[in-house]
């Protein structure tokens, strides 16, 4: 059985992942729309990582399907999404950072989810609300 958006159950589970990026945003970024400062390659970066050639970021390591996409939020400019990583680290996203270890840009980011290029292929993640029977 689907819920309805305006059933008390889905506002609940909504309104509780919409605090809990409000939350995350204002601890982690002061502001999650605003370019990040001196990074030219986006998320690939965005955390400081350090690492060599050998060793790939958090968000290169595995493919795009592995991934889950908490939360997107978007403005009239620009749009930033909430991503986790298979060994449970949360990401803050833009179009253009590169995702998954095929080479994959982020080239769009909706109110559905995002999607990532990679060579030969476009993959979607939608966002997944724990708030939903529809899994």
């Amino acid at each position: 059985m689907k819920k309805s958006m305006t059933s008390p159950v889905f506002l609940a589970g909504f309104f509780s992942a919409i605090g809990m990026l409000i939350a995350l945003t204002t601890y982690a970024v002061e502001n999650p729309f605003a370019d990040i400062e001196g990074i030219s390659s986006g998320a690939a970066t965005a955390d400081g990582y350090k690492g060599g050639v050998e060793e790939a970021h958090p968000l290169q390591q595995s493919p795009v399907i592995n991934y889950t996409l908490m939360g997107v939020i978007a403005s009239v400019d620009r749009s930033v999404a909430m991503i986790k990583s298979s060994e449970g680290g949360e990401y803050f996203i833009h179009v253009g950072d590169l995702l998954g270890n095929a080479g994959g840009k982020i080239s769009s980011i909706n109110h559905k989810g995002i999607e990532v290029k990679e060579k030969t292929q476009i993959i979607a993640l939608n966002v997944r609300n724990k708030g939903t029977l529809d899994d």
